[in-house]
């Protein structure tokens, strides 16, 4: 019997429907915390694959960064998917192998095509997450190389009960809040995590303007400031993208000494939040700052997930084989 034929090639339009289901069945249960309904997956799949087409993509990439959704096919059927960002440390997710083609090489074949897509552009790390629980996925990393680089915790909340405590304050990032930020990110995560988000100072204080993400990617973003005595104590971002109910904000930059002022940092980004659309708000802690999980614990978050952060060294000559993008 002839071995299957396994290809790997970009999303495209026609692929959608197909993609969108393999990937409700393969995360229904993070789904469902998202509050992430079935045809707003079918929606983002669809605007991914008019993003990917090359007229759109030459607009957008410049001011949403550029990313790539390859789709794995096995004897003409689809198979498998996986998503990857641009940025300075691309970040590989949504990998999703349908059950009759498990134990393929299918997963392998994709993570190679994302792994060459961010060779091509110039990197020589890449990211995942992974549920801390997901043994099979971990080994399968692990055997193409990643290593786990960083764990963090996922809390979450419907409410935001608490408020500033006196002589903090939260304001809009400002140019002038700019010079403080390294020392603050420095004080606020272990350095392996520092090493992974490059890019995390856009995400605090630049990034695309607020139209641009709110036409082009569906994204509302909320930045702001923490100050005390008139002084920079901290930074904290979050966003919702269009047709999700989760809102999510990424690793509160405040340092143990202005852990007092976590709990209303982060109501005051819930109520933001809640009133751009979302139901419920979560919230990814270092599992280096048990510090900040037992703050947030204590002022009614709930603890969801854990997951592990892993990467991946690229080897030289890594585009020998299948160059490009099929």
């Amino acid at each position: 019997m002839d071995s299957p034929t396994l290809t790997v090639r970009l999303l495209r339009l026609a692929d959608a429907e197909q993609v969108a289901m393999l990937l409700n069945d393969a995360f229904a249960d993070e789904f469902a915390a998202a509050g992430r309904p079935p045809m707003a997956v079918l929606r983002g799949v669809r605007q991914d694959a008019w993003a990917l087409r090359a007229p759109f993509r030459r607009v957008i990439a410049p001011l949403t960064g550029d990313f790539a959704v390859f789709v794995a096919s096995v004897d003409g059927q689809l198979a498998g998917t996986t998503t990857i960002s641009g940025g300075p440390v691309p970040v590989i997710s949504s990998v999703a192998v349908a059950p009759p083609y498990r134990r393929l090489g299918v997963a392998r074949a994709l993570l190679a095509q994302a792994e060459r897509y961010a060779a091509l552009h110039g990197r020589d790390i890449v990211t995942l997450d992974v549920l801390a629980h997901n043994v099979p996925a971990i080994t399968l990393y692990e055997r193409e190389g990643y290593h786990v680089a960083h764990p963090y915790t996922v809390l979450e909340t419907v409410t935001a009960a608490a408020g500033m405590p006196a002589g903090w304050r939260l304001s809009r990032v400002r140019d002038r809040d700019a010079p403080a930020f390294g020392a603050v990110a420095r004080l606020s995560l272990p350095a392996e995590a520092l090493a992974l988000v490059p890019s995390l100072r856009d995400r605090y204080l630049g990034g695309p303007p607020v139209w641009v993400e709110r036409l082009m990617a569906g994204v509302a973003t909320y930045r702001r400031v923490l100050q005390h005595d008139g002084s920079v104590r901290g930074y904290v971002s979050g966003r919702i993208s269009r047709g999700q109910q989760q809102a999510r904000i990424t690793y509160p930059l405040l340092p143990p000494d202005a852990g007092v002022a976590l709990p209303g940092t982060l109501g005051d980004a819930v109520r933001w939040l809640t009133a751009a659309g979302a139901a419920c708000v979560r919230v990814d802690v270092s599992a280096q700052r048990p510090d900040q999980v037992g703050a947030l614990e204590a002022a009614g978050w709930q603890v969801r997930w854990h997951f592990l952060q892993m990467r991946k060294v690229l080897r030289r000559g890594i585009l020998v084989a299948g160059r490009g993008e099929r």
